[in-house]
């Protein structure tokens, strides 16, 4: 699949901050008739403030991994971040991710307890340039009505 998108947001921190946003992804993925999905999904965004001077550009790459069978399913992806340049970034400018390579897997797996109730296990990290692992897992479970 392809994507593209654009999008201003206005957000309050200390401040009225206004951000024109821009992207296109491509996601180009293999589907197995077992219920097996394999993926490359390649993007790029640029986010600028309107009345500042931040003006930013990420390139990504994500391989990603699903299955589906018998009322279980299992995910995982792998998404590399990079943001040119040297100085630092506010956090709420690009959601968390600083200049240079940021890593981020995720873990999902998950089963069907019947029509209405899914309960699933998660598991998030991400590294940021010169930083610690910053992870959290968990258990969760969806009632659907």
């Amino acid at each position: 699949s392809f994507t593209g998108f654009t999008a201003a947001r206005r957000r309050t921190l200390y401040g009225s901050r206004e951000t024109a946003e821009n992207g296109f992804s491509a996601d180009p993925t293999v589907l197995f008739p077992w219920g097996m999905d394999v993926g490359l999904k390649l993007s790029v965004e640029n986010r600028r403030e309107i009345q500042g001077e931040l003006d930013v550009t990420a390139s990504g790459i994500e391989p990603h991994i699903s299955l589906g069978s018998g009322g279980w399913t299992a995910s995982g992806r792998f998404t590399v971040v990079y943001i040119p340049g040297e100085e630092e970034l506010p956090t709420w400018f690009f959601d968390g991710r600083s200049r240079g390579w940021t890593l981020e897997p995720t873990v999902n797996l998950g089963r069907n307890l019947g029509r209405w109730f899914r309960i699933g296990f998660y598991y998030r990290g991400r590294k940021k340039p010169e930083d610690s692992w910053q992870q959290n897992a968990g258990l969760e479970g969806t009632v659907n009505f």
